[in-house]
């Protein structure tokens, strides 16, 4: 399914929302400034405590914007065969050629860091998935998992 596709609306704490850009856009991702295109972008909001008074209410979790897209780029470009996507949703225990790990946590929370919920994931995964990679994985943590024998993606 496109992003696109996705309805607006609410589930508990989530939100979809479209949002028009009708001019190219000076933004931040992971702190730096960058230039995003004019386009209908969906972005999912999570609420929280510290989020709720802004408009729209809760912090970007994630959005269809090619600066976006372009962070998961490594491991599209290698991907094949039968591919699992991790992130909203469950997995089952069907085998796959590869996986990408797309995680978040509100540290705020008291949820775990989000090297630890991306490295239960990927050792809960290594017997059904040949290749894996996770988004924003702490180098060290990767060299780690590919010394002990992960078939690092991405």
């Amino acid at each position: 399914m496109k992003a696109d596709e996705v309805p607006e609306g609410w589930s508990r704490l989530w939100s979809v929302v479209k949002i028009m850009m009708s001019k190219e856009t000076l933004t931040q991702q992971h702190g730096k400034p960058v230039l995003c295109p004019s386009g209908l972008y969906t972005h999912l909001y999570r609420l929280t405590d510290s989020t709720m008074h802004l408009n729209p209410p809760g912090e970007v979790i994630m959005v269809d914007t090619p600066i976006e897209l372009k962070t998961h780029l490594g491991f599209v470009m290698e991907a094949y065969g039968n591919v699992l996507v991790t992130g909203l949703a469950s997995q089952n225990r069907q085998q796959f050629d590869c996986a990408w790990h797309d995680l978040w946590t509100d540290r705020s929370e008291g949820q775990p860091h989000l090297d630890i919920w991306h490295g239960q994931l990927l050792v809960n995964c290594r017997k059904t998935v040949k290749h894996q990679g996770a988004w924003a994985l702490d180098r060290s943590a990767k060299s780690l998992l590919i010394r002990r024998g992960f078939s690092w993606i991405g």
